[in-house]
């Protein structure tokens, strides 16, 4: 009877790992796009939801240790401004970007199960140009946290991840927003 009971037990674990994992609360995100400015002090992020919405957030205000921690930014930009509210950090609440079609979003949705997670090292580009960096949600092995696809301004690189390259192709020019 035990036995039994681990092998049943040890079989639902194997399901559950091999299933994508989603976000269980709040915003369901597909890309995040990030525009940090140099001269003039920004930090905008845009959102990619799984329905095609994009939503715009200043996060200049986050604690350096929230803002710069993937695993918790992602917890952030999925439940922040939910309640219409400022979060505890005095961040403005967020706005709503026109969408993007609903295929394109389902065509991004359709490939991050296919990613893997491949760190790249960039290049010193040129001085002072800020950054603009391209993540995709990582949600596998009990990580949920956001992987960098592309970095571009001062330094500049990209994965070499066949699926991250479509990544990039697909939503890059979709994500970009008015602060850009």
């Amino acid at each position: 009877m035990i036995k039994r009971l681990i092998s049943l037990l040890s079989a639902l674990l194997l399901l559950i790992s091999i299933a994508p994992a989603r976000a269980v609360d709040g915003r369901d995100i597909l890309l995040v796009y990030r525009s940090v400015g140099s001269w003039v002090y920004t930090d905008i992020i845009i959102t990619l939801e799984r329905d095609g919405s994009r939503t715009q957030f200043d996060v200049r205000e986050l604690p350096g240790d929230l803002r710069n921690d993937p695993a918790l930014l992602l917890a952030f930009l999925r439940t922040h401004g939910l309640n219409g509210e400022e979060s505890a950090q005095e961040v403005p609440a967020p706005t709503k970007l026109p969408a993007m079609p609903a295929d394109q979003a389902q065509a991004i949705a359709d490939l991050l199960p296919l990613l893997t997670e491949q760190s790249f090292e960039p290049r010193f580009d040129k001085t002072d140009a800020g950054a603009q960096l391209l993540y995709a949600p990582y949600l596998r092995d009990g990580s949920d946290r956001l992987t960098l696809l592309q970095e571009d301004g001062s330094c500049v690189g990209q994965s070499d991840d066949p699926v991250a390259q479509q990544l990039i192709a697909l939503g890059l020019p979709l994500m970009r927003g008015p602060a850009d």
